[in-house]
């Protein structure tokens, strides 16, 4: 027989797919799997849209439909993007295909000719790449990281593009990531594709899958230019939980619109007509069930993140979207786990499945090897029992260390009890308050940045200190307002300033305790003020060009300001995390955000922000710099905490553990650092 097409041969299949057939089948067999590898939610369809489907089959609505689609499936879909999104659509500019990922292989062949180039942001979703080669195409990968939480920015689009360059394929929000762009952040790339004059294929299919409050934007909103180059990709599998009644469609351009219709005619033609019936009910009725299953999904998310991130040796980011974590596996990768050497995510996702029962998807298959991603479209139950397994395989539980040395790091800090009654407040011991994540990222950071084990303690902490100090950054830790200036005051009268001293100075006994170098902007409640400051305002402006001179004077700093909100409406609460314009302070911030929500206020629904310019402070230093909001001192509730001195603790150690991620994150110099 002659061989098969060069193209066939060289297409990989699914790996999500793929996954979840190796789960079903082991499952099959009797064995327990946990399958966090399901790219579907594991709801029912709700009844209203299953009866609209079996309705159209006993009214006969069984026949072809146009190849694009019923007309009335398009003017609903044009009716719901308008009423979500103020977007303008004639029908003759809508088609429907089978499934979201079935309209995206369309419009890339409407668009792309062999040699033609594609740019694929990674970790990007499995079958994009594929896609791309399918029609000749090349795709272009252009790697974006976690620590810019995911997001191509446009300098990286800019450095990407060619004079081949047709097109670029956007996610968001994302699977695998769960990344969601910030308006803003979507306009600079949408208009560097303008620029550029490339067509933006954006898939939106988790569109209605938001959390925290995010606001999701519709690419295709941002203006008529950027309208016009996009062909919008959407459908009903997610957000109404329709998975298997392939519905998808794309709004855009009228002539690319009646390109893919052709292309659909002598291909699949229309999905069928019963199917998209249903579909029509899913879009234009009631949507209550849509906002019931998103807080569903927040909550495992929520969940899943929390146990993630107290294991140490992974990590995830926090998604804003979409029911899928990317597991960092960086740490551990060169480890042995069971005797088996963990050089990548397959790695890693062939011993879960094979000693813990437990599928996960290989991160090389959305092109991050080091990564693995769990999808929380499974209950409850099941999230809890998946983690209990992950947990239960110990010996990945720090990477850094042995199994002798995590141990012996553990006596020796409580031979050092001066440390750890700072650390306690005084009360209870922190390490056993605090969780088991953050601790082990301070208790190895005293191994890794110090260099010491197995020896004298204090000598080696002084060593390690000394060493710091010689050879890194400068951590600064601002304790916000002090002296005349007391900032908030609580209604019970607890004032502001007291509590970010408190605060601070927990911090910096943490943040030394693993050999950090710190510098304090003010140690006490008092302040000197110059004599020529006469009134109040003076002496506080003067105050706060000293500290900014302070921090300039550092070479290699890094500024942490502590401090409260307070608000008229005593019900707002939560920590929140503001970020100066510096470079590193955003990816700084996202981190001590993400932290500070999951490990001490999960139900916190604020965000990481730019901070105002109002900020003198954060907008006078070029350092990395964040202002950390703890907490509302008009909440009674809130301010009670703040107050007490375990959970100033817990902050404190936060912060710092934050810090060190942060510091663990920058390139290598050759240095401790």
């Amino acid at each position: 027989m002659k061989p098969l097409s060069k193209i066939a041969a060289g297409v990989s299949p699914s790996a999500t797919l793929a996954v979840s057939a190796l789960a079903k089948k082991m499952k099959a067999e009797g064995k327990d799997v946990i399958g966090f590898g399901a790219g579907e939610p594991d709801f029912a369809t709700p009844d209203r849209i299953s009866y609209a489907g079996v309705r159209a089959i006993c009214d006969g609505k069984t026949r072809y439909t146009p190849a694009a689609g019923m007309i009335e499936l398009r003017q609903a879909i044009c009716d719901r993007v308008k009423a979500d999104y103020g977007l303008e659509y004639e029908p003759t500019q809508a088609v429907v295909a089978s499934g979201a990922k079935h309209t995206v292989y369309i419009a890339l062949a409407a668009l792309v000719d062999p040699g033609d180039e594609v740019i694929v942001p990674s970790p990007y979703w499995v079958s994009y790449y594929e896609m791309v080669r399918l029609f000749g195409g090349v795709p272009v990968v252009v790697n974006v990281s976690e620590a810019q939480g995911f997001q191509l920015t446009p300098e990286q689009l800019e450095a990407a593009i060619t004079d081949k360059t047709k097109a670029i394929i956007l996610n968001n929000p994302s699977n695998p990531t769960g990344a969601v762009y910030p308006k803003e952040a979507l306009k600079a790339v949408a208009d560097v594709c303008v620029k550029h004059d490339l067509y933006i294929i954006s898939d939106e299919i988790y569109d209605k899958l938001i959390y925290d409050g995010v606001q999701f934007t519709s690419v295709a909103a941002l203006s008529d230019e950027i309208k016009a180059h996009t062909i919008l990709i959407n459908g009903v599998s997610k957000t109404y939980a329709m998975t298997g009644w392939r519905i998808g469609y794309a709004l855009c351009a009228a002539p690319i619109a009646k390109a893919m219709a052709n292309y659909l005619s002598h291909s699949t033609g229309a999905p069928g007509t019963m199917c998209q019936c249903a579909a029509i009910e899913a879009l234009a009725g009631p949507q209550d069930e849509v906002e019931q299953v998103r807080q569903v999904f927040e909550q495992r998310r929520d969940l899943i993140v929390r146990r993630i991130n107290a294991m140490p040796g992974v990590s995830c980011l926090r998604p804003s979207g979409a029911f899928y974590v990317m597991m960092n596996l960086e740490q551990i990768i060169g480890k042995q786990i069971d005797g088996q050497t963990i050089r990548n995510g397959d790695d890693f996702a062939k011993l879960l499945l094979e000693k813990s029962l437990v599928a996960v998807v290989p991160g090389s298959g959305f092109g991050v090897p080091n990564f693995v991603r769990l999808s929380y479209a499974i209950s409850t139950e099941n999230i809890e029992t998946g983690m209990d397994r992950l947990e239960a395989r110990a010996s990945f539980s720090v990477p850094w260390l042995t199994r002798r040395e995590q141990n012996g790091i553990l006596r020796a800090c409580h031979k050092c009890p001066s440390s750890l009654h700072i650390l306690s407040g005084g009360g209870s011991a922190v390490t056993r308050l605090l969780y088991h994540r953050l601790l082990v990222i301070l208790l190895a950071a005293i191994v890794v940045f110090g260099g010491w084990f197995a020896a004298d303690w204090q000598l080696r902490q002084a060593e390690a200190a000394a060493n710091w100090h010689e050879q890194t950054q400068v951590l600064i830790l601002d304790a916000g307002h002090g002296g005349e200036d007391g900032g908030a005051v609580a209604p019970d009268g607890t004032v502001e300033a007291d509590i970010n001293l408190e605060i601070a100075l927990r911090a910096r006994a943490i943040a030394e305790l693993t050999g950090v170098r710190v510098i304090m902007t003010r140690e006490s409640a008092q302040i000197a003020y110059p004599d020529d400051a006469a009134t109040v305002a003076q002496r506080k402006k003067a105050d706060q060009h000293r500290r900014a001179e302070l921090v300039r004077e550092m070479d290699n700093a890094v500024l942490i300001s502590i401090h409260q909100n307070c608000y008229p409406d005593r019900k707002p609460s939560g920590a929140q995390v503001l970020y100066a314009a510096s470079p590193g302070s955003d990816t700084l911030g996202i981190q001590m955000h993400d932290n500070l929500v999951t490990y001490l206020d999960p139900q916190n629904r604020r965000v990481a922000a730019p901070i105002s310019e109002k900020i003198y402070l954060m907008h006078a230093v070029q350092c990395p710099a964040v202002l950390v909001e703890c907490g509302f001192l008009s909440n009674a509730s809130e301010c009670a905490k703040l107050k007490d001195a375990d959970y100033q603790a817990k902050l404190a150690t936060v912060i710092i553990a934050s810090y060190l991620q942060y510091r663990q994150s920058l390139p290598q110099t050759g240095m401790i650092t």
